[in-house]
């Protein structure tokens, strides 16, 4: 792709690191911890964030990411006994159950259910191991290259495992898709069961989400707590990934090997110390226009390059707003169609000299292109033009010829008549 500016940067895990001096680091207790700007990525705190560690449940952040994106929520899902037969965390599904993905993604996000997340797994991949496939290239997709998962539910294995920073990469991914949201944000949840006729008792109906920091009646609430989900297995602790959206910013903490308190203490640390210590500065507005670029064989020939989304960056209030600036990344030329909304482009941003993020330039229109008879307009009338003269000249030296024989045979019948 020809650009008006070259640059070679290295980003690394789609998350940016930046050092916070004159501000004193939150105590956590949380052996591994992360905390992110869920709008542009950039860490603000971490802790032994790059070290492996086990994910137990947090894993159904990506189960239920790749079920929004591939499935259809309205999907009826026929319960295998494998999946009833998981073990763990269940809300006793039953073999041969019919069932809705959404409503399996309810329970699965809530009430932490491994048959449900079974149930999912095997509906859009068939299998453990297709799915496991499936979260793998997902998760790498994305950046999250020091993590491996075999399961949808995170039941202990020394092949499944993550890092703190994997979690956060992988969340925050998850947070851009509205239906996601939806299900993380919720408190509680009932559904109806559609269950064999041969089951007997009252199944389990009404769902409760086990993050204490978005209940209305928990000690742990948090104040624009929006998600996302626990976590525990012996071996790998208490675990919670957690989110935060007020005063129009919005913040991603990972906590990963605590006690089952400490999940929630140690969120609300993160979120208090991003909120207090930190000030936002925009570097860019969305919808503002940097640019234009050519468009080649378009009925017009430019469109505008506008950003995409907002972009801020933390800083501490305390310190000195930081030297910035921006660099615009265009394409020379492009051809038509295009569609209003494609990407065109890119804004890279500075720090004190560091890159710390890009955000896309979108075409400000569409652009058709340009139809053939219009492309070649000119050259067709040309050549409209000189058949025609041809055909005309044509004429003529018909005309002459015809009138030359007449003369002659004239001439002829004149000679013949009088010799």
């Amino acid at each position: 792709m020809k650009k008006k500016i070259s640059i070679v940067v290295s980003i690394i895990c789609c998350l940016f690191v930046f050092s916070a001096q004159g501000i004193a680091k939150p105590e956590v207790s949380a052996k591994n911890a992360i905390l992110v700007d869920i709008r542009n990525g950039q860490v603000l705190y971490e802790k032994a964030a790059k070290e492996i560690i086990y994910p137990a449940s947090t894993t159904k952040i990506l189960t239920a990411l790749i079920a929004v994106k591939k499935g259809n929520l309205n999907d009826k899902v026929v319960v295998s006994r494998n999946a009833v037969l998981v073990d763990g965390s269940a809300v006793g599904l039953q073999e041969n159950e019919i069932i809705s993905l959404e409503d399996l993604l309810y329970a699965a996000m809530l009430s932490s259910a491994n048959d449900a997340a079974m149930a999912i797994a095997e509906h859009l991949a068939g299998s453990q191991q297709g799915f496991a496939d499936l979260m793998n290239e997902e998760a790498h997709s994305l950046g999250a290259v020091h993590s491996n998962f075999v399961s949808p539910h995170g039941l202990h294995s020394p092949e499944h495992y993550t890092t703190a920073e994997d979690m956060a990469i992988i969340a925050r991914e998850a947070m851009k898709n509205k239906n996601f949201r939806r299900l993380v944000g919720t408190y509680s949840y009932h559904i109806s069961r559609n269950l064999p006729k041969e089951v007997k008792g009252i199944p389990q109906e009404d769902y409760v989400n086990y993050n204490k920091l978005i209940s209305p009646y928990s000690m742990f609430s948090y104040s624009g707590a929006n998600g996302i989900k626990t976590g525990y297995t012996d071996v790998a602790g208490s675990c919670l990934v957690s989110s935060v959206q007020r005063e129009g910013r919005e913040y991603l903490a990972v906590i990963m090997n605590t006690d089952r308190s400490g999940i929630f203490t140690d969120s609300a640390t993160l979120f208090d110390f991003a909120f207090n210590e930190f000030a936002q500065l925009q570097l860019a507005e969305k919808d503002s226009e940097q640019g234009s670029v050519k468009v080649k064989k378009g009925v017009v020939g430019l469109v505008g390059a506008v950003v995409a989304e907002d972009y801020y960056y933390n800083f501490p209030k305390n310190g000195i707003k930081p030297s910035q600036e921006s660099k615009i990344l265009l394409e020379e030329e492009i051809e038509a169609p295009i569609k209003k909304g494609q990407k065109i482009g890119e804004m890279a941003f500075y720090i004190e000299g560091k890159e710390v993020g890009r955000i896309n330039l979108l075409s400000d229109r569409s652009v058709d292109r340009t139809p053939f008879f219009s492309l070649w307009k000119g050259t067709a009338m040309i050549i409209a033009l000189l058949v025609l003269k041809s055909i005309i000249a044509g004429y003529k030296r018909k005309q002459y010829y015809n009138q030359r024989k007449r003369r002659i045979y004239q001439e002829n019948l004149y000679k013949n008549k009088y010799i």
